[in-house]
């Protein structure tokens, strides 16, 4: 419960930033833009150019746009003394930097597939000997996909006052996500090497395969360069949601003992369903059909709440309480997140930032929830596997004392057995000198040639009956006996 504490004053601490701005900075947000083009500087005067003021989202007629040039002229009364630079703090998907037609840099390939800097911010630094007094021209070029082409206002001043803006968001957006997706696939190895350990247990499974999913949503927040075409890593990133979303719920299942299987086969043919649509258009269409399928996730983020709820009520099981407060997590973040990619789409900007500084969460609190569910799952596992090996310790000393008690009864039975032994050795012998020297004594008695011969035979008679039949006592040497 700490961690899932902490977690929530991360989620308060990002919400209610301070926005990312540098003071005394310029803030352009009026320019003009040509559609088309190539990675030629377009002439001055070339018919097309039309006013825009940013954030620019290419929609409507500009949907189908891959390519484009923005304009934007900046007037100093002289040129600055010191380090400028050109901070993006966000666009859609790749640029290319020009001012007063010298190259300041972009952000990565131009050819399919392009550099993905939809998350990352970009920064160019302009020197001084660059600017001139008066009117200053920066041209930048952007290229995207159907559907996805945006820029975001930006910022021009000095290097010292916008780096550490620049810093700080590269940090959050790129550096934080990356450090979340090795933790996570971390985990997701973890898991599924605890799996491997422990097969009857199929929790740790659907945990490793939901947090890999999450893993490979995370890796789409912060690599540049994809190594296959954008189009089967856009159906790969909505799938990997898909995945996420349907194993956390069979993980939650298992956990609780839930069986619900009509149910979880729903849950993949949503997931099969939504795989093959995206695998079957194209990556606008892709972009429009993702707003529809959140309608679909939802409501099983919502379903695994009211069943924790539930089932916390019914059990006050802890981890029940724990699955459900973090599924509440990850779909308030994700509905905060949807509400502001609908600020972009329209006129309302929610929350504190806007689009142009805020930041989604789900990439970054999404595996930060998954982080604190492993550890409590790997605490559970270590918990039943110290109490295995107390039970384990506990046996070893029961089978211990039963070996011990064991030997003992065997050695009485031994020696219970020797006795019979003996006993019964000694009747046999008892039996013979009865049966045998008894009868001789008796013919001799009686076969006697006078009353002495006769009294001695049956003096001996009497002495052998009464060896015979005395009782066995404590063991005596032969000739004693």
């Amino acid at each position: 419960m700490r961690f899932l504490a902490g977690l929530m004053t991360v989620i308060a601490s990002l919400l209610l930033a301070e926005p990312l701005r540098a003071e005394n900075s310029l803030r352009v947000t009026q320019g003009e833009f040509l559609a088309g083009g190539d990675a030629r500087l377009p002439a001055p005067d070339a018919p097309g150019w039309a006013a825009v003021t940013l954030g620019d989202r290419w929609k409507g007629a500009r949907a189908h746009i891959t390519h484009g040039w923005y304009r934007f002229h900046l007037d100093l009364a002289q040129p600055p003394p010191e380090l400028w630079a050109l901070y993006l703090p966000r666009l859609n998907m790749n640029a290319a930097v020009y001012l007063n037609g010298h190259f300041l840099g972009d952000g990565g390939r131009f050819t399919e597939p392009l550099a993905r800097n939809n998350y990352r911010p970009l920064y160019f630094e302009a020197p001084p000997a660059l600017w001139h007094t008066g009117r200053n021209e920066i041209l930048l070029r952007l290229a995207s996909y159907p559907r996805y082409g945006a820029l975001a206002p930006f910022q021009v001043g000095a290097d010292a006052q916008l780096k550490p803006a620049y810093e700080r968001r590269l940090l959050w957006h790129i550096h934080l996500p990356f450090g979340l997706f090795m933790l996570s696939a971390g985990i997701s190895a973890f898991m599924a090497a605890l799996w491997a350990l422990r097969r009857q247990d199929s929790r740790y499974l659907w945990f490793a395969l939901s947090t890999a999913g999450l893993s490979l949503f995370t890796l789409h927040l912060f690599l540049r360069d994809i190594p296959v075409p954008a189009k089967l890593w856009w159906w790969a990133v909505y799938t990997s949601l898909d995945v996420w979303i349907v194993c956390l719920a069979l993980f939650v299942h298992r956990s609780l003992q839930i069986e619900r299987p009509r149910l979880e086969r729903a849950f993949f043919v949503y997931a099969a369903g939504s795989a093959l649509i995206n695998a079957f258009i194209s990556i606008g269409q892709q972009a429009l059909v993702a707003q529809y399928l959140i309608l679909c996730r939802a409501p099983i983020m919502l379903y695994l709440i009211l069943l924790c709820a539930w089932d916390f009520q019914r059990t006050r099981r802890q981890e029940a309480l724990m699955y459900g407060l973090a599924c509440a997590v990850i779909l308030g973040v994700g509905l905060r997140d949807i509400a502001l990619r609908a600020s972009f789409q329209t006129t309302w900007q929610p929350g504190f930032l806007g689009w142009e500084q805020d930041m989604y969460l789900s990439h970054t609190l999404g595996p930060g929830v998954f982080i604190v569910l492993a550890g409590f799952l790997a605490r559970r596992f270590a918990r039943a596997l110290n109490e295995s090996e107390t039970l384990n310790q506990e046996l070893e000393q029961r089978v211990s004392q039963a070996r011990g008690e064991l030997q003992t009864t065997y050695e009485q039975m031994r020696i219970l057995e020797l006795r019979q032994m003996e006993h019964d050795t000694r009747e046999h012998i008892y039996r013979d000198l009865h049966d045998d020297v008894g009868a001789k004594l008796l013919s001799l008695i009686y076969r006697a040639p006078d009353a002495g011969s006769a009294d001695l035979a049956r003096s001996a008679l009497h002495d052998l009956r009464d060896t015979v039949a005395r009782p066995a006592g404590a063991p005596v040497a032969l000739g004693a006996a």
